[in-house]
């Protein structure tokens, strides 16, 4: 009888670390609003628009890391490869940078989440800026 009763107490400690466990890391590591595939247009101040992908994801709850590629309306010699995306996160807005040649040159967004929408504004080293609008896929 002893022997049963201390491995129920076993069993029970067991359970109630592993729950303890789970709790922690589940606080610990909000999950990440930003992961994911996102599509959709994007518009510039000028006459140029196409669609945007952007994949990305958070690290350590503030760093942005992925990458993203345009599809261009009007004929341009900036690039339509997959290019790497970096930056972070501060509170509800998010910030990054890529690189997309050409006369596109250095690309910097700045975005915020909505549910499965990602709108925000994106402006080029050469002065040129508009805006986007993804929706998680």
């Amino acid at each position: 009888m002893k022997t049963l009763l201390m491995t129920l107490f076993l069993l029970y400690v067991s359970a109630a670390a592993a729950q303890t466990v789970e709790k922690s890391e589940s606080a610990s590591s909000p999950p990440d609003v930003l992961a994911g595939m996102w599509r959709g247009p994007w518009e510039s101040r000028s006459r140029n628009s196409g669609e945007m992908e952007i994949e990305a994801r958070t690290v350590d709850g503030a760093n942005v890391q992925g990458r993203m590629r345009a599809s261009f309306l009007n004929s341009t010699n900036c690039s339509s490869a997959w290019e790497s995306l970096s930056g972070v996160r501060k509170g509800d807005k998010f910030f990054a940078r890529y690189d997309l040649r050409g006369s596109c040159g250095k690309v910097d967004v700045v975005f915020s989440l909505q549910g499965d929408v990602m709108a925000g504004a994106w402006a080029n080293e050469y002065g040129r800026s508009g805006t986007f609008r993804l929706i998680r896929q």
